[in-house]
């Protein structure tokens, strides 16, 4: 299974991708080294950031919820 995490920045009519992560450590590690917040949407498709961008997860190329990262954020709180 190829899991991946893109962080993106919406743009005027698409997202465009800034960086991907590989797994759930790399995004939490670049979150505490950005010292950023984030909120979850009520239906969850991806993560909002304090900087304005989102955090998605994809899974051999289909969007996905990312469950384990938003648990494992909910337990850092």
């Amino acid at each position: 299974m190829v899991k991946m995490y893109n962080l993106e920045k919406q743009l005027k009519t698409k997202r465009k991708v800034l960086r991907r992560f590989v797994n759930e450590k790399e995004v939490i590690d670049y979150l505490k080294e950005n010292n950023l917040s984030f909120s979850i949407p009520y239906i969850f498709t991806h993560i909002n950031l304090s900087s304005g961008e989102i955090i998605t997860q994809h899974i051999k190329g289909f969007l996905c919820s990312p469950e384990e990262l938003r648990k494992l954020l909910e337990k850092k709180e």
